[in-house]
Order: structure tokens, then sequence, then C-alpha cells
């Protein structure tokens, strides 16, 4: 993020950044993007570039919410938003489905690039579909039960409705690939974006993300199906191609995020980034993914993460398979770590910094002089990299207009 800009809903990428959609444009594909979140407006995230068609034409909620009031009645609302006619601040996935086929009818024998983005599961829940009974839903590790806390339950079950409504859509097109034959040479990448913090480590911070950076907010899944064709082949029609798979848990071990997604999908097409930034990065060697030298404490691979800019904490982590550390700090305050042994605390309920303190209060708490070493190393990459993300937000943060900035708002992401 401090490279290519898109510090937080609302910060465009800069210009100059390279994406899959420019260049699978400049190899002749067909390109085009359906969106159903406002904060994929095209003025407030700059990816419509690449695209011949960046459809975000659902407008904002405020004229339904008139014609409400005129009207005396929420049922005409809610039947007229439960259609999709597109007058909210978000689209329903059965919708963006639709017109997504319809963008593949249109070019039936060109290459094509389509991202499908659905923003379903998110708040307001508002599921289309079947709401799933209380006691059907799997309880994690922290959560209150469904008699002590009978409220959160209900918004729970409406979250995983909204889920059961991008299933089915997926499930949808899935069925009209294989119809139509696109199925047998296209390869489908679906990758969630983030987890939901279900207010399961000691806050009041429900079906939220972006302020924290536990695993249950930054694991994501990703599937990627490509049939025989596509993958050059000889293998009986339609079957699906196993390998490259990656679902939560190798996701993690391989601190393989977003970026490295990316890299992958690059790759496959044989494409190569030919001009990554718009500016000069800060001067670090270390990437955001990275492996240190074999020589090292920690040898084996980390990710690094920062939270939402928008929050009033910032918080930066390191994570390797085995263990995590993040460090925050608040406005005007001292910095605040803590630390996970995840061979032993996936979950991370256990801190082993209680006290807010930095590594080297684990001297005794840990065995071994190594294993100290390792932790002092995280500390270091871990604290570089937020020098990295607070010089980088010196760059003045794009102007938004009033329009663009009471849609954010009324989404939550300005405060």
């Amino acid at each position: 993020p401090e490279k290519h800009g898109a510090q937080d809903n609302g910060w465009p990428i800069r210009p100059g950044v390279e994406t899959l959609a420019t260049a699978l444009k400049e190899k002749g594909y067909a390109t085009s993007a359906v969106l159903s979140g406002a904060v994929l407006y095209r003025q407030l995230c700059g990816l419509d570039r690449g695209f011949d068609e960046y459809d975000d034409s659902f407008r904002p909620a405020t004229p339904l919410r008139r014609l409400a009031f005129v009207a005396a009645t929420s049922r005409i609302i809610s039947g007229i938003e439960r259609e999709g006619t597109g007058l909210s601040h978000q689209r329903r996935a059965r919708e963006t489905a639709a017109i997504g086929l319809r963008f593949l009818q249109r070019h039936p024998h060109a290459p094509f690039f389509l991202w499908l983005h659905f923003y379903d599961p998110h708040r307001p829940y508002d599921p289309a579909g079947k709401i799933p009974a209380i006691g059907s839903l799997r309880a994690v590790q922290g959560e209150p039960t469904p008699r002590e806390d009978p409220g959160y339950w209900k918004e729970r079950s409406r979250y995983a409705g909204e889920i059961g409504d991008v299933d089915r859509a997926l499930k949808w097109l899935d069925d009209r690939l294989e119809e139509s034959g696109w199925a047998k040479n296209t390869v489908v990448v679906t990758v969630t974006d983030h987890g939901e913090s279900f207010g399961t480590h000691g806050h009041d911070y429900r079906f939220d993300h972006g302020g924290y950076l536990y695993d249950d907010e930054l694991h994501l899944a990703a599937w990627w199906k490509e049939t025989s064709v596509a993958a050059g082949e000889e293998l009986p029609p339609g079957t699906p191609r196993s390998t490259p798979s990656v679902e939560i848990d190798t996701l993690a071990t391989q601190a393989l995020g977003m970026d490295g997604l990316g890299r992958a999908i690059f790759q496959r097409f044989g494409l190569t980034v030919k001009k990554r930034w718009s500016s000069t990065p800060s001067s670090s060697s270390r990437d955001a993914f990275s492996f240190p030298p074999a020589g090292s404490p920690s040898s084996l691979p980390y990710s690094l993460s920062h939270s939402s800019v928008a929050a009033d904490t910032l918080w930066f982590c390191l994570r390797r398979p085995t263990r995590k550390l993040i460090v925050g700090r608040a406005p005007s305050s001292a910095l605040v770590y803590e630390a996970y042994d995840l061979a032993h605390d996936p979950n991370e309920m256990q801190n082993l910094l209680p006290g807010g303190q930095s590594p080297e209060s684990l001297h005794g708490i840990i065995h071994g002089p190594a294993s100290l070493r390792a932790w002092q190393e995280d500390e270091k990459i871990l604290l570089n990299y937020a020098n990295r993300i607070v010089r980088s937000l010196d760059h003045p943060r794009p102007e938004l207009s009033p329009a663009a900035r009471a849609r954010l708002r009324s989404l939550g992401y300005l405060r």
C-alpha cells in the first residue's frame, strides 16, 4: 500500500500502477468489471483503468429513503431494493452475476477478463434468500451463547444468509459457464478479501473488520479452477484442475496474501509487471512477502499487514506460520505489543505480552536464546515496516467530493 497508494477506502491507486486489467487489455482481452459496493466507485479507487466496461452504475440510497418517506411505507422500498434496481450503496450478487454473463454473451469468441465483485456479506445485513436457523451455525471460540446474547446471534444468522446469497449466485454463474461451453477454456479464481471479527478478542468489535489484525480478519480463502483445455492437458472435458489450489490454512502457512495471489495469476498468463509504481518507493529492500536469509534465527516466510489508517489506533503485524507479533500506537501514547504462539494457540487467545511490553519481556517465557533472538528480529522487521507506512501517509490524501465522503461515511469507512 505504501507503494501503490491505496492506503484505505477513498485512496485511489496512483497513476501508472499496472493492474491485471491493463496488462490483459494490452494482450487483446475484452475486459469488464461489475462492482457491487460503493467503496469501488471509480473516483474512490481508481481501479477502472484497463477496463473496457466498469459498471458501478448502482445509485446511492438517498432517493429511495425520500420515496419511502413520501409513500409512508417500508414494504414498497424493501421490495424495490430486493429486486436489485441498483438504487442503493450496493448491488445484490445475483444481479452482479447476471450483468457479467451478459458481457460474456456480447463477446462470445474473444479472450476475456471479467471481474465480478460481490458485496452482500456486509452490513446492513438483508439477505434475499433463506436465513439459517441459529442452531445450525457453528460457534467459534470466544463467542457468546445464543442464550447469553440472542441479538448477536440474530445478526450472525443474517450475515450467514448473505453469504448464502453469494454462494447461490456463484453456483448459478458456474452452471451458465458449463452450459455455454466457456468453462472448458476459462480460468476461474474466487477469492475473499478479508474475514470478519466476531468480537472474540476481548473488544466490542462485532461484524466488522479493518481495525484489528487477528487471523479471523486477515485470513482469506481462494479457489482456482482450471479445466483441461485451459491447462493444456489431456484430461476428460470438464475435469477440474486441482493445482494450484489455495485454501485458508495453506494460504496463511505460505504467507500468501493478495499480493502473492496476484503474482500467481500474472505468472499463469505469462505477464510481467513493466511499471509497478508511479513514484519511487521508500528506501527499503524488504518486500511485504519476504524470506529472511537462511542463516537468520527465523528462516520461515512471513507476511506483513497493517490496519485501516482511518482507525483510532494504527496496528501492524508480522505473521509467520508458528508465531505472530503485533504492535500498535494510539495518538500520543507508547507502543503496545501483542505476541502469539500460533503453534499452540491458533485462535490467538493467549497474548504472551499482556502488559503490552516489547518482546524483550518474553525472556523467561520462551525457551532458548535463539527463540528470543527470533522474536527480536521480527520486532526489527515489523518496526521497519511500520515506519515505512507512517512515512507514506505523508502523501496528501486525495480530496473527496462531498458525495463521495457521504458514501464512505454511510458504510462506516469514515469516522
